[in-house]
């Protein structure tokens, strides 16, 4: 027993000088209890910058050219390359018109009915194209929605790892497309009766019932990478369910119908009833492209050098209608960003525009030196 108390007591001392410290430090002596604080200082916003001000473009002539110049350099660029976007969209619209004709006459027009209860699908082969199906899927959505009929639904491989996953990707997907993110939260919070669960297909049902949807396209945008027993419990799923959802599945097919279709459980083709699409070839479209835009009136085109290098470029590889025209658009840009004499092609030329220094930067160009090198040599 003394031992154990000599302890304690030893134990209790050493407590007692490791005690914590606490250091006081009295406010300020100069502030009475009662002084107010301070005012903060009003911080003033600096206005935002209009679209005027927002110029990308940097001065030339080693940074002694106005800013006048600059800005009208960069509204010259906007304005041309406007001028050729609209024909290159236009020739895109002209592409695509004829298959998205079919398409959107298949979609209204079959139904399971007329399919004998099986599911209508549309096969839409792209090749390597895969935007041309992007483009297809987004006017067709826009024809239907605009329409008050529908919309299109475009599912990626990614989005069905499983069967549950699958099926609330597509629901979310379908009232998004009309309702918005927000619409979607109010549909599944204000529905009345029992809550559902995200991937249950009476969610769709309450959707297409309540917005009188008459035609709901199931896109698979890359068919081949989608894991054909998910494809084959779905197909099973939704067929019972035609009744109910007026639906109608597309394919984006990259090689043919006939591996796509071998793929697939002979239980599952059973299931499908449609028709085959075919989207046409983007070589050609990107000639068309070309034709236009050097072709018709303007005050700008591509040289003989950048001609070149753009169809050695498609050549080599294929290339889109989009890469096309995003290489074009980088090469117009590219002469209005670093060539100070861009500027004389605006429509209206200030007086003050440095005159000096363009007639300059003119005498200077290699093109003027090789046919009046004898005249400034």
């Amino acid at each position: 027993m003394d031992s154990m108390e000599a302890d304690a007591g030893v134990f209790s001392e050493d407590i007692s000088n490791s005690q914590g410290v606490y250091i006081y430090r009295p406010a300020d002596a100069g502030k009475a209890l009662g002084e107010r604080l301070s005012k903060k200082r009003k911080v003033i916003q600096e206005p935002k910058k209009t679209r005027e001000e927002l110029c990308p473009f940097v001065p030339l002539l080693n940074g002694d050219e106005s800013g006048k110049s600059v800005r009208l350099r960069y509204q010259t660029y906007e304005q041309l390359w406007s001028i050729q976007e609209a024909k290159i969209q236009g020739i895109l619209d002209e592409v695509d018109a004829e298959v998205l004709e079919d398409v959107s006459t298949f979609v209204k027009t079959t139904s399971p009915d007329t399919y004998g209860g099986c599911i209508p699908a549309a096969l839409v082969t792209v090749g390597s194209n895969v935007s041309s199906l992007t483009r297809l899927l987004s006017r067709l959505n826009d024809q239907l929605t605009s329409a008050g009929e529908g919309g299109v639904v475009v599912l990626e491989s990614g989005d069905a790892p499983n069967l549950k996953t699958t099926l609330k990707n597509i629901i979310r997907a379908a009232i998004t497309n009309t309702e918005g993110n927000d619409g979607y939260q109010s549909f599944l919070t204000d529905r009345e009766g029992p809550r559902l669960l995200g991937y249950d297909l009476d969610l769709l049902g309450d959707y297409v019932s309540r917005k009188n949807i008459k035609h709901l396209v199931l896109a698979f945008r890359d068919s081949e990478a989608f894991d054909p027993g998910i494809l084959t419990d779905l197909f099973f799923l939704l067929s019972s369910w035609l009744d109910r959802i007026p639906l109608t599945l597309l394919f984006g097919i990259s090689t043919s119908v006939e591996l796509f279709e071998g793929r697939l459980p002979r239980s599952s083709v059973s299931l499908l009833k449609g028709k085959y699409f075919e989207l046409h070839g983007a070589s050609n479209c990107v000639d068309r492209i070309y034709e236009r835009v050097q072709t018709e009136a303007g005050k700008f085109w591509l040289g003989r050098n950048l001609t070149g290098v753009l169809f050695e470029k498609s050549n080599d590889y294929f290339q889109t209608p989009e890469a096309f025209c995003r290489t074009v658009k980088y090469a117009y840009m590219s002469h209005f960003f670093a060539n100070p004499i861009s500027v004389l092609l605006a429509d209206d030329i200030p007086a003050n525009l440095q005159h000096d220094r363009l007639c300059e930067a003119i005498r200077n160009a290699p093109s003027f030196r090789d046919t009046h090198g004898f005249d400034v040599g």
